[in-house]
C-alpha cells in the first residue's frame, strides 16, 4: 500500500532499516508450490496470524523489516506476501551458526508462531 511504502522505503533506502525476504522453507527449499507457512485470518482482531518457518534467509537475524510469504486461508490458500517487524509477538529469527561458506553474510531462520 502507499502507507507501507511511506513507512518502510525511506528507512530501507537510507540504510537506517535492514530488511530481508523470506521464501525458502526447510522441507521445500525455494519451491513455493510446497509452501507450508500458513496465514490464518483472525476475525476477532482483524489481523493475520502466521505460523511456519523460513530457513537460510540472509539478514533475518538483524532485520528490522521482514517480507515473508504464506498460504492465506482467507484467499483460498493462495500465496500472499506479509510485512513483519522485528519484535512482533511470536516472531523469532535465530542465526544459523557453523556455515562452511558465506560466513560474512548473516543468515538465519524466520520462525512464526501465530
Amino acid at each position: 500500500t502507499e502507507e507501507q511504502k511511506k513507512k518502510y522505503i525511506p528507512g530501507l533506502a537510507s540504510g537506517e532499516l535492514v530488511g530481508c525476504f523470506g521464501l525458502t522453507e526447510p522441507n521445500h527449499g525455494s519451491n513455493p508450490s510446497g509452501m507450508e507457512t500458513k496465514a490464518r485470518w483472525d476475525e476477532k482482531t482483524k489481523t493475520y496470524r502466521l505460523s511456519g518457518t523460513k530457513s537460510w534467509i540472509s539478514n533475518s537475524p538483524v532485520a528490522d523489516v521482514l517480507v515473508v510469504w504464506a498460504r492465506s486461508d482467507k484467499h483460498n490458500n493462495d500465496i500472499k506476501g506479509f510485512i513483519l517487524e522485528k519484535g512482533m509477538d511470536g516472531l523469532t529469527c535465530p542465526k544459523i551458526e557453523g556455515k562452511l561458506s558465506l560466513r560474512t553474510s548473516v543468515t538465519g531462520q524466520i520462525a512464526m508462531d501465530e
